[in-house]
């Protein structure tokens, strides 16, 4: 049987008994034996999830540091881009999804575009598909009247290096994110799914997160207002004398808190109930 000790809480402990700041690993033994003894009541079990559970968990939230990652050297190639070839921004919605990331690796420049064969960059589009005929002879004609943003051939050489090691990045990491969709669709259906597959806005994405959210052991919490607090979703309220105060809550696993941040965001747009609470909300300030 275990019970986690949050380091910060061994601190102030330990700050209690040695003002000084003396410190050792024995004495913090000590320290951590007295917790338990005499505060085993303001400690929680480390209490497992089922396998299935956590597997999936871990798998979501390896997904999700990788299209976090994914955002951030997206915006690294978006800032080189505007400095020397911004067109590509207007004319392909996201510049990181394989139809960007194929784009800027064929044609890192304007130059480079603009001396291609317009019948090539035509087929281009429509083997990434590009369906709409309207749209392809848009894009078509903004290649052909494009100005070059500079002239500088420095910039113009560095900037074609700099998006293709970004777009390589980018790239790998699109491969990664459709494999793991795939490892995640490919999991036995969890005991949990048609519990939470009803909830409004729990789409593909953010069914298994709300599953790992609430967990398939619920018994780790007594109530809602504990689940709300330990996820981060609660505020933290201080108060002394006359004076109180309430503040975002930091210390949480913030995955877990993004989980019900982002279904609450989804859920406005497929329920009622949520889109007027929202709104009310709103309204008071």
């Amino acid at each position: 049987m275990l019970f986690p000790v949050h380091p910060a809480t061994i601190a102030s402990f330990r700050q209690a008994f040695f003002p000084s700041g003396a410190k050792g690993d024995p004495g913090d033994a000590a320290l951590l034996l007295e917790l338990l003894l005499q505060h085993r009541q303001h400690l929680r079990r480390l209490d497992p999830d089922t396998a299935e559970t956590r597997l999936l968990g871990m798998l979501i939230e390896l997904r999700r540091r990788l299209v976090d990652e994914r955002t951030r050297q997206s915006n690294r190639l978006t800032a080189w881009l505007k400095m020397y070839f911004p067109q590509p921004l207007n004319w392909i919605d996201n510049i990181d999804a394989p139809l960007g990331c194929d784009f800027l690796d064929r044609w890192p420049t304007l130059q480079q575009l603009q001396r291609a064969k317009p019948e090539t960059v035509e087929r281009f589009f429509r083997e990434h598909n590009s369906r709409s005929e309207t749209r392809i002879q848009e894009r078509m004609e903004a290649i052909r009247t494009a100005v070059a943003a500079v002239q500088d051939t420095a910039l113009l050489e560095a900037g074609a290096a700099a998006t293709g090691a970004w777009v390589a990045l980018l790239k790998a990491l699109n491969a990664t994110i459709a494999s793991l969709d795939q490892q995640i669709a490919a999991l036995p259906k969890h005991p949990e799914a048609d519990l939470f597959a009803g909830l409004p806005g729990a789409g593909p994405v953010l069914l298994p997160r709300l599953i790992v959210a609430f967990g398939t052991r619920r018994e780790r919490f007594q109530s809602a207002s504990e689940l709300a607090a330990y996820s981060g979703i609660a505020p933290v309220t201080k108060q002394s004398g006359k004076s109180k105060s309430v503040h975002f809550r930091r210390a949480c696993p913030t995955f877990l808190r993004q989980t019900f941040h982002e279904f609450a965001a989804h859920s406005l747009a497929k329920s009622l109930w949520a889109r007027q609470f929202y709104e009310s909300t709103e309204a008071k300030g």
